[in-house]
């Protein structure tokens, strides 16, 4: 008795083996980015942009990830992480955990490090050497404020989705990240903007482990 209850243990357990996922070397992601950002003035603006990753996986769970993006749209203040009119990108790494014990989803977590290429606005105001008392624009631009291009420290803690399509292509209908940026204001202060950034898109998975 006790013989025939382990063949049907291992009879049952072996299409669940065979139907586990293969372990592709790299999964490259590009797709649509939504990010609900904020500025200076502690104002919530909505910007559209594109989310761009690779994936190098070392184990079946763990894989460290390259992380770009950008978001475009004009925002009411003075500064935000992403800049003004789409002038500046997140460029983001770090280590991922991925959990492949079911055969046509892959969720995951991932936690990245990296930096954020912005813009901020600069007072550029001089004093005026023909009218005591008097200011006028400086040397870095013809108004008293300029835009000047500006790198800050930004993390992402987040994680997401994948279902399969075939065997190379899997869709992923969501991937959201908590987005935190430390960032020097224009008068020299460091300013915390905590953000959300929802992505969604296709996902190539290229060779295998």
């Amino acid at each position: 008795m006790f013989k025939a209850l382990l063949c049907v243990a291992v009879l049952f357990c072996v299409p669940l083996a065979l139907l586990a996922q293969e372990t592709p070397r790299l999964e490259v992601f590009t797709g649509y980015s939504y990010l609900r950002a904020s500025n200076s003035l502690s104002q919530r603006v909505n910007q559209n942009g594109w989310d761009l990753s690779l994936a190098a996986n070392f184990s079946r769970s763990f894989s460290l990830v390259a992380d770009i993006s950008n978001h475009y749209g004009t925002t009411p203040g003075v500064f935000t992480p992403i800049g003004t009119g789409g002038k500046g990108f997140s460029f983001l790494f770090g280590p991922q955990v991925s959990y492949r014990g079911v055969p046509r989803l892959t969720p995951f977590a991932r936690m990245l490090f990296g930096g954020i290429r912005a813009s901020k606005l600069v007072y550029n105001l001089v004093a005026d050497p023909n009218h005591i008392g008097a200011l006028v624009p400086g040397p870095l631009c013809n108004s008293d404020l300029c835009v000047e291009p500006a790198t800050s420290f930004a993390m992402a803690l987040g994680g997401g989705l994948d279902v399969k399509v075939t065997d190379r292509i899997w869709i992923r209908p969501f991937q959201a990240d908590y987005v935190r940026a430390e960032i020097t204001t224009g008068n020299g202060t460091v300013a915390t903007q905590n953000d959300l950034r929802v992505s969604a898109g296709i996902v190539f998975r290229l060779g295998r482990r």
